[in-house]
């Protein structure tokens, strides 16, 4: 119960809780084939709009009330990999030949530099990184 009271206050107390506000994005409209609308505006949803410094918390502190928490940034990332293979035709998987874990510590060296940014922007600078690393697509998905 402790923990769920503890849980309920970081949701309380972040700025703009679990969602984040709209976001427009500023990055080069095409960086290494990633192609992205310099217009696009996005709601950027559960830990994707908590901080680098929450990140990096979860991580440090696993027995603190955050630091369950590292499971469920994981899982985010896993959904933003596989949401991205899915939109990006070339791209079967964005993660190719690194492991969750490897991209999790990637992410976690960018948001100790990074300690403001939403964790959403770590990620998408890890998947402008890998992106030429990526397992690309040799056929689609066929639906029935």
């Amino acid at each position: 119960m402790l923990r769920l009271a503890a849980l309920l206050m970081l949701f309380v107390t972040l700025p703009g809780g679990l969602l984040g506000g709209e976001l427009s994005s500023t990055d080069d409209p095409q960086h290494e084939g990633i192609s992205i609308n310099e217009q696009s505006v996005f709601k950027n949803w559960g830990v994707g709009a908590m901080t680098c410094a929450n990140y990096v918390d979860a991580r440090e502190f696993p027995d603190s009330p955050i630091g369950p928490y590292d499971a469920t940034f994981r899982q985010w990332l896993m959904g933003f990999a596989t949401a991205f293979n899915i939109k990006d035709s070339s791209t079967s998987d964005l993660l190719g030949n690194t492991s969750v874990e490897r991209a999790m510590g990637w992410i976690e060296g960018y948001c100790r530099k990074h300690g403001d940014e939403e964790f959403f922007t770590a990620v998408w600078e890890f998947t402008k990184m890998a992106y030429p690393h990526r397992a690309k697509s040799a056929t689609r998905m066929v639906r029935n």
